[in-house]
């Protein structure tokens, strides 16, 4: 007998794992911004790894079949000493936003948040004042 696949439940055990990581995700990033990296690439890579996954860096620069798998990201813009990244699956579509932030000992993670593609705004996170 040949069992037939269910979508339905692969999507929901899909929109579980992404709710899982979205509630986790501000902890961790607390955790990874206490190291500093020499380049903003590096802070997003100390993010993606902070949260359990590899990084393939820029996605224009990912091979296939090397970096299936792994997690790629874009630089979109920079405010101030902030930059937002767009992250997500190699070969496939964004998932989230990464900002990291420069101060005078070097590049640190700052927060993440949901990729919503229907939105063209960047969500930049809010600064302390001063």
């Amino acid at each position: 007998m040949t069992r037939r696949w269910d979508g339905r439940r692969g999507l929901g055990l899909l929109l579980m794992a992404i709710a899982f990581v979205l509630a986790i995700a501000p902890a961790v990033v607390r955790a990874a911004s206490s190291t500093s990296s020499t380049s903003a690439e590096g802070a997003v890579a100390l993010t993606v790894s902070a949260l359990g996954r590899g990084y393939a860096g820029d996605c224009a620069a990912t091979v296939s079949p090397d970096d299936l798998g792994r997690i790629c990201s874009k630089f979109v813009a920079q405010q101030g000493n902030v930059r937002a990244y767009m992250v997500g699956q190699a070969f496939s579509e964004f998932s989230e936003w990464v900002f990291v932030e420069q101060v005078s000992t070097g590049w640190y993670p700052l927060s993440t948040s949901p990729f919503d593609d229907s939105s063209p705004a960047i969500p930049w996170p809010r600064l302390p004042a001063g």
